[in-house]
């Protein structure tokens, strides 16, 4: 699987720090090609509900133009999109058919007490979009680097096996950037379909100590394993819904994300 070559990046005018706008320069800095960037300007008014923080509804051009120079310095081309909607993820649906994005990059915040805030629109976009869905998750030691990627796969369900194969294909790629370590994560309940620990390993090219097939449900696994080998990134592939359980939480995606705190990519 290539890299992305067209990105879109979501930026909340109302934040400080737009950390889904510097992890896309960053990993635009580590390769030889440069993406193409869609920044993709909207205000989540959940966000700032559960955040308590009201929300800024006006910038100058020089606000604009100062945030967009983190791209413009480091000669990324890029185009600017600015959506007043409320429910501002069918704008981006929206902007995804237009500009066909690889790859959608989601600013992710957290309260007062450290929960991650993550509302209707954000799930919204994640059971909706066709392409891959990038959760970026605030850094506390403010460094970019990603010494480890624990990708999710579920070998012994057939129905899986295309969406395994693009998450290793994903994880080994993005690994490459980063020059980080691929670790493989396979949960399971019945033993009748134990997964094949042989074939996880020549599937994603890892060793033995990088390949962990864990018993029970895994939205306790992955946070759990995720935890043990110290993960940077952690990619899920959930199956597509349609129709209004494409639109609803998930309730097993909805426990990995806010158990876990690092950036989640949700393959598309």
């Amino acid at each position: 699987m290539s890299l992305s070559s067209r990105i879109l990046v979501l930026v909340d005018p109302s934040q400080k720090k737009q950390q889904a706008l510097h992890r896309a320069r960053f990993n635009a800095e580590r390769r030889g090609e440069k993406p193409h960037l869609t920044v993709f300007m909207a205000v989540d008014h959940e966000v700032h509900k559960q955040m308590k923080t009201p929300p800024i509804m006006y910038r100058n051009p020089k606000w604009i133009s100062d945030t967009l120079s983190a791209l413009t310095d480091v000669g990324l081309e890029h185009e600017l999109c600015i959506s007043w909607d409320d429910e501002w993820s069918d704008a981006v649906l929206t902007e995804i058919k237009r500009s066909k994005p690889d790859l959608v990059m989601v600013p992710v915040y957290e309260d007062e007490q450290g929960n991650r805030v993550l509302t209707d629109q954000i799930w919204r976009l994640i059971r909706s979009s066709t392409v891959n869905i990038s959760l970026i998750h605030p850094r506390k030691d403010n460094t970019e680097t990603r010494k480890v990627i624990l990708a999710t796969v579920k070998t012994q369900d057939p129905a899986f096996d295309e969406r395994t194969k693009k998450t290793i294909a994903q994880a080994k790629a993005l690994a490459k950037i980063y020059g980080s370590e691929v670790h493989i994560v396979n949960a399971y309940q019945d033993q009748a379909k134990f997964p094949d620990r042989t074939k996880i390993m020549k599937m994603a090219g890892v060793p033995n100590s990088n390949v962990h097939v864990v018993a029970g449900q895994i939205s306790d696994v992955l946070p759990k394993i995720a935890k043990k080998v110290k993960a940077d990134i952690v990619m899920i592939a959930p199956l597509r819904k349609q129709g209004i359980a494409g639109v609803l939480r998930g309730s097993t995606i909805s426990r990995i994300v806010r158990k876990i705190h690092c950036d989640v990519m949700a393959i598309g």
